[in-house]
């Protein structure tokens, strides 16, 4: 509960929020707090020289039998004008200070209602002991001094002093509630997802952008300092009390003002006073946001509180000018925010016989059109720290300027309000019987807060090269992957070298997702830098076939990865090779091997019909009818006839050498060879073909080991 402290008071009553008369009730909402006054001010010869006098209230806690000024609720006060206080000679006829909502208080502790008059001739219904009862010739018995709190008036010193033998007539009034459930409905503010291009300047943070269109009919004067905006030939009447018109100091001066009261065609006010002063300028109706996310490099400007409609919105190719910096561009895309994740957060109260249920429903893409179908739609909780995943469907909020624009948002059994592209039905359910039910959940305020993430993820790392080759962008090159994590170098002590690596993960890898794993070795012999080595994509050794499920975020799988055996295949080179026992020469069958291979490309030689005998090799030569490899050929397994050789995609990927026991073997630019490694290092590369549905590691372990 936030406080705020008072200053300045007439009287305080304090009083006893009893459990026994809420059915035992831990907490209240108080509703109002009633006065009865018995006589209130001639206005016109009041001390206080106010023309109008009016009280104020507020509620403060109390601890030791005192009141504290200090810890008055922030939001609990209220005002009654002159007029609104009523005053009787019979105490019969309260003036009541209502809440704007509840004041949620715990029973069973004292409270004090903090009275404040603007003038001190008002005079308030008392009790006091020995004083007739009003109406009767009964003495009254005073206060009950257990229970009815005390009043405390201020003295000459501003302090406070309670009155043993006297307290004010008033009323406590709680909420006592009828209905055992309750909704309330909350929907997305109005945004603008936009692509722009040929951005002049840039575009500031909370700035009015308006798109540009045609002025409006006729001319405006305005004078700087006041709210009056006078038309001539105008036609204020057709717009709406706050609508938003951008109107012009002069070519360059620019504002966006707010129609606070259209009186006609020719006359309105604004919501905030006028910067300029011109006596026959120009105005528009336009679309209208405020600038409320931009990044400059990948062009995307993303406004709030859009006014657009059904007649007026932003559009593509239209043009868009920011009234502070004066940045303009062109629009490309009106578009969407994909939505992955929701988390909402609130004031909430709930009492234990009470909940709070949530309901989520958004707009989907179903391949063609955005629309709404009602099923799609998920339970949570409010301020719950686990973000909630939307892994069912791919949830979208629109553009306002295509909500507004699109019928299939919205249908007669189904609506969503206004055309909203998120919905959040919050269902308030109290169990106990609605008799005597003075507690309930409740949300506080008109808003809640709602973040919306949206995952960075995509399918795209595979590039084509020069020879029409698919290449993984993430060996060689930055990488075209959207989302990937890369762990810290790790260099081995003493002089240490290990053969292979092995990754050991836990993960939650559903389907239609992958998870990417590369490495990246270096053996301090080799003079090249570790961070312009290759990544070395990892081959799944265990469970690479398994999958998640995609209704159990905890169905983890444990993987093993390692290296492979030899790079991916760029082309296989057609006809056959003959090896020879004493030299690298092989000879080629039907095919001219300069028209696939050149020296320095690395090959696989291997027998097609025993795919495991195989040596890895660079060229060192090759005219029309041999290829010259770098090392004789010494393995017995692949000397003869019927051979096949593949050009490989990668030439400084690392492998295990089969040749060498499956020690890994890495070249480095200048294709120079080098065994074992030293230091390493790992990229996780996470894809997916939807935003909704994507992997998470839970854990990794890597290890460099001997083959």
């Amino acid at each position: 509960m936030a406080y705020e402290t008072i200053t300045n008071f007439t009287m305080i009553q304090t009083f006893y929020a009893d459990p026994e008369i809420v059915s035992n009730s831990s907490e209240i909402g108080i509703t109002s707090i009633d006065l009865f006054f018995k006589s209130k001010p001639d206005p016109s010869k009041n001390a206080s020289g106010k023309p109008a006098p009016g009280v104020s209230i507020t509620i403060c806690e109390v601890q030791n039998d005192e009141p504290q000024l200090s810890k008055a609720y922030y939001g609990a006060s209220v005002r009654k004008s002159y007029d609104e206080i009523y005053s009787f000679s019979d105490a019969s006829t309260p003036t009541s200070f209502g809440f704007t909502t509840p004041l949620k208080l715990k029973t069973g502790r004292f409270y004090g209602v903090v009275i404040i008059f603007d003038d001190p001739s008002f005079e308030i219904w008392v009790n006091k002991q020995g004083d007739r009862i009003s109406g009767t010739n009964t003495p009254s018995p005073g206060t009950n001094i257990i229970k009815d709190g005390k009043l405390y008036n201020k003295t000459n010193a501003g302090i406070y002093k309670a009155i043993s033998d006297t307290d004010l007539k008033f009323a406590v009034n709680v909420a006592k509630y009828i209905s055992n459930t309750s909704s309330q409905i909350y929907v997305n503010r109005n945004y603008e997802f936009l692509d722009i291009e040929s951005r002049a300047g840039s575009f500031l943070g909370g700035e009015w952008v308006y798109q540009e269109t045609a002025n409006a009919a006729g001319t405006i004067s305005v004078n700087a300092g006041n709210n009056v905006i006078i038309g001539t030939g105008t036609s204020f009447s057709s717009y709406p009390d706050g609508g938003k018109i951008v109107v012009y100091g002069n070519t360059t001066q620019k504002q966006v003002y707010t129609a606070l009261n259209i009186v006609n065609n020719t006359y309105m006010t604004t919501a905030s006073k006028i910067a300029f002063s011109n006596s026959a300028t120009t105005y528009k109706v336009a679309p209208v946001g405020k600038v409320y996310y931009k990044d400059n490099l990948i062009n995307k400007l993303y406004l709030v509180d859009s006014t657009a409609n059904t007649t007026l919105k932003f559009a593509n190719g239209a043009f868009i000018e920011g009234v502070d910096s004066g940045a303009t561009a062109n629009i490309t895309t009106v578009g969407v925010f994909s939505v992955d994740r929701v988390q909402i957060k609130g004031d909430t109260r709930s009492p234990a016989a009470g909940k709070i249920v949530t309901t989520l429903t958004t707009a989907i893409y179903n391949g063609s059109i955005y629309t709404y179908d009602p099923t799609n739609n998920v339970k949570f909780e409010f301020n719950n720290p686990v973000k909630r995943n939307l892994t069912n469907w791919d949830a979208y909020i629109l553009s306002r300027s295509l909500e507004v624009d699109n019928s299939n948002l919205y249908s007669n059994v189904d609506l969503l309000i206004d055309r909203k592209s998120f919905k959040i039905d919050a269902t308030l359910t109290v169990s106990a019987s609605n008799t005597g039910l003075f507690l309930s959940p409740s949300i506080e305020g008109d808003d809640i807060d709602m973040y919306v993430m949206q995952n960075k993820i995509s399918n795209t790392y595979l590039v084509t090269d020069a020879n029409t080759v698919s290449i993984d962008s993430e060996v060689n090159d930055n990488g075209a992957a959207i989302s990937r994590h890369i762990t810290k170098k790790v260099t081995f002590a003493n002089n240490r070298f290990a053969e292979d690596v092995r990754m050991f993960m836990t993960a939650y890898r559903p389907s239609n997702t992958d998870l990417k794993i590369y490495t990246r070795i270096h053996n301090s012999q080799d003079p090249e830098a570790f961070d312009d080595k290759a990544w070395t994509p990892l081959e799944y050794m265990e469970n690479g076939n398994k999958f998640s499920s995609r209704e159990d975020k905890n169905d983890l799988i444990e993987y093993e990865l390692g290296l492979s055996q030899y790079s991916e295949s760029a082309n296989v080179v057609p006809g056959t090779f003959t090896t020879q026992t004493a030299n690298a020469i092989i000879v080629a069958e039907g095919v001219n091997p300069t028209v696939y291979v050149a020296a320095n490309d690395l090959v696989k030689l291997y027998n097609p019909l025993i795919p495991e005998d195989y040596i890895v090799a660079v060229v060192s030569a090759a005219n029309s009818t041999t290829i010259t490899l770098g090392d004789a050929i010494s393995n017995n397994n692949v000397l003869g006839t019927g051979f096949k050789v593949d050009r490989l995609k990668y030439y400084h990927t690392a492998f295990n050498n089969i040749t060498n026991d499956n020690v890994a073997r890495y070249y480095n630019s200048s294709l120079v060879e080098f065994d074992t490694f030293d230091s390493m290092q790992i990229k996780i590369v996470f894809t997916s073909d939807s935003t909704f549905n994507v992997p998470e590691v839970d854990q990794i372990q890597v290890i460099g080991v001997s083959a």
